[in-house]
């Protein structure tokens, strides 16, 4: 019987565990496009995404955490089990954190943390 519980309890905490990781890749990659203004575009692929507005492109580095991590290498705690993308602007260094609000086959809502904007994008072939 207590080797029922114990196996339990592993069980438990590997579902909690794997419950923590990001999954949605697939969703993610591609073209996005602003619902506000159609020049706005986000290309994301691998661990990057080419941020767009007509002709100014900057590229961006980015991870998905369950933590909020900024420029200053300090981290924001997650109880909720929410997903941040984490950014990192090669040409300006610049830092920014996102919630990911939604993600679906066609839609992407994500929130500034920083300033609380909020941006809707419409997926795009």
């Amino acid at each position: 019987m207590k080797r029922l519980f114990i196996i339990t309890g592993v069980i438990l905490s590997l579902m909690q565990v794997s419950y923590n990781y990001f999954t949605d890749y697939e969703k993610l990659e591609g073209k996005w496009v602003s619902d506000k203004d159609s020049n706005w575009t986000l290309y994301f692929y691998n661990n990057y995404y080419l941020d767009s507005y007509l002709e100014n492109h900057d590229t961006v580095l980015y991870e998905i955490t369950d933590k909020c991590k900024i420029k200053d290498n300090s981290e924001s705690n997650n109880e909720k089990k929410i997903f941040f993308i984490n950014t990192y602007n090669i040409n300006s260094e610049d830092s920014i954190c996102f919630e990911i609000l939604g993600l679906s086959d066609t839609t992407l809502s994500l929130m500034e943390t920083s300033k609380g904007y909020l941006f809707l994008f419409k997926k795009s072939n």
